[in-house]
């Protein structure tokens, strides 16, 4: 039978809808792998697990990502199926299909506001904590807080005191006049993207020095803490952000 003119419209609208949600699954997957991937973020993510969550909130974000792209990518097939053969099953199964990704998708914008906050206020207690057990001990932990560091000029956690009572300075693992991390030093080759890697100190020496009239102009003297608080609070309002507009999208879809 051959549809109407009004059909006609309303089938190809839907092919239209349809191919937008399904170029926008296929960026939302590709956004999911990127942050999970690029050595950067991957590294820094590291640092937002605590005893209490168990997990990354930033990685947990980007794998939800990867999630709903792929299940959107799936529903965006039964979409066009559905439309190109008018089959009114695999267009049901698609709007039950969409509005669950659309259910998903909210729930990891809603979970990301809520744990924010939590994941915060656990770092602050346990990070400083975490340095003094596992720097120099721990290599995935070592490499992101270097990091760091070297990325946002910073040294230890709440300040470079918390080297003091670390392990690392305890065991003499930076030698007998190793005071704080090497990357807590002004750096030579700051701009570099592996600096952190290969730290090379201005003047090591008085970077070291116990005097602080020596080594404040050589060694970074805020802690870190507040420079992640608004790392992870700009990177999750991106996550919140794309969300939002991939569950719009799947909404005006339906």
């Amino acid at each position: 039978m051959e549809l109407s003119c009004g059909a006609k419209c309303v089938k190809l609208l839907l092919l239209v809808f349809n191919t937008l949600f399904w170029a926008s699954s296929i960026v939302l997957f590709a956004l999911g792998i990127y942050f999970l991937v690029e050595d950067e973020r991957s590294n820094l993510f590291r640092l937002f697990s605590t005893p209490k969550f168990n997990f990354a909130l930033l990685q947990f974000l980007a794998w939800a990502f990867v999630f709903t792209g792929l299940i959107a990518f799936v529903v965006a097939f039964f979409g066009c199926c559905g439309a190109l053969k008018n089959n009114r099953c695999l267009l049901v199964i698609y709007i039950v299909l969409l509005m669950l990704t659309f259910a998903l998708q909210l729930t990891v914008g809603i979970l990301a506001i809520i744990f924010q906050e939590k994941v915060i206020t656990e770092l602050k207690i346990d990070l400083p904590n975490k340095l003094q057990r596992e720097y120099g001990l721990q290599s995935s932990f070592t490499a992101a807080v270097d990091l760091a560091q070297t990325k946002f000029e910073c040294c230890g956690i709440d300040s470079p005191a918390d080297y003091e009572r670390s392990v690392w300075v305890l065991q003499r693992m930076n030698g007998p006049h190793g005071q704080v991390s090497r990357t807590c030093c002004l750096l030579h080759n700051k701009f570099e993207s592996k600096s952190h890697i290969n730290p090379r100190p201005i003047n090591e020496t008085m970077c070291q020095s116990k005097i602080a009239q020596e080594n404040r102009l050589y060694r970074n003297q805020k802690g870190c803490l507040h420079t992640l608080e608004s790392f992870i609070r700009s990177e999750s309002i991106v996550f919140v952000i794309l969300g939002c507009g991939f569950a719009a999208l799947s909404v005006n879809q339906i």
